[in-house]
């Protein structure tokens, strides 16, 4: 894994000796490549390109808001660290991410009075391929790992957060790992980031194969939202549980059954 690519020269102005990480890289990649994306699904909706770069700027700061408030919610213990959290590098929700995102897209093209229907159509498979690139540099920043596995599948992260040593899976998850999950020093685990990545990324293909349609944005939901859901079942947790459950999974769970009911809309062809 590499989760710190470089560390900028100590003689650069404000961000001198800071570490550039493989996350941070990978969310850049993901913005870029959707933001793109996005500008050409969404001209048809008459939103210009530098608007559409406007929107996806707003959604991305929006987003990152979104990711830390969630992430604070989700975990309220580290809230002893105080304000000063909301600024820190570690502690991002990817659902708090797509929360803030969406709600900021939203705000902004009901000011451009852009449909609301077209405009998250648009955005849908730009939304999966960023998901599924920012889960690769989760992989390689060794965050979000899963379970202990003996599986083929299995990876261990030794540079990870926290590396996967038995002593770190059992301070932090609480989780013994068995024999058949240790390597040396280290256990292998599920690498769910990349389970994430693969499936947003296919959602991603499948999504963009479809003209910009009613009930695009719909089935990124069911799709996405049901990955999420499957994954958690394997993915170690610091989230608050809710029953058997993580808080992830119930959002998922009512992104999933939102989804289903738009499918269940009239399109705009045959509400007119």
């Amino acid at each position: 894994m590499l989760p710190v690519l470089f560390r900028v020269p100590a003689w650069v102005p404000l961000l001198g000796n800071q570490p550039l990480t493989s996350f941070g890289v990978a969310l850049l990649v993901g913005l870029l490549a959707g933001g793109a994306w996005f500008a050409r699904r969404a001209a048809p909706a008459g939103v210009p390109r530098n608007t559409a770069w406007e929107m996806v700027a707003l959604a991305a700061v929006a987003g990152l808001v979104g990711a830390r408030l969630y992430y604070l919610a989700a975990n309220p213990g580290p809230w002893h660290g105080g304000w000063m959290l909301l600024s820190a590098r570690s502690g991002l929700a990817g659902m708090g991410a797509f929360l803030g995102g969406a709600a900021a897209m939203a705000w902004r093209g009901r000011r451009l009075h852009v449909p609301p229907a077209r405009l998250a159509d648009a955005a849908a498979p730009p939304l999966a391929l960023l998901y599924g690139i920012a889960r690769i540099g989760s992989f390689l920043a060794g965050a979000d790992y899963g379970r202990p596995t003996g599986s083929f599948l299995g990876t261990a992260f030794p540079r990870g957060n926290p590396a996967t040593t038995p002593a770190n899976l059992l301070a932090r998850f609480g989780v013994v790992a068995p024999a058949s999950a240790r390597v040396g020093e280290q256990v292998l685990v599920h690498p769910t980031q990349l389970y994430e990545a693969v499936g947003a990324l296919l959602v991603a293909w499948w999504l963009g194969r479809r003209r910009p349609a009613h009930g695009t944005f719909a089935w990124c939901l069911v799709l996405l939202g049901l990955l999420r859901f499957a994954v958690e079942f394997l993915r170690l947790q610091t989230e608050r549980m809710i029953g058997p459950f993580a808080l992830d999974q119930l959002v998922a769970l009512v992104l999933v059954v939102g989804g289903l009911v738009l499918l269940r809309l009239p399109s705009r062809e045959e509400a007119h």
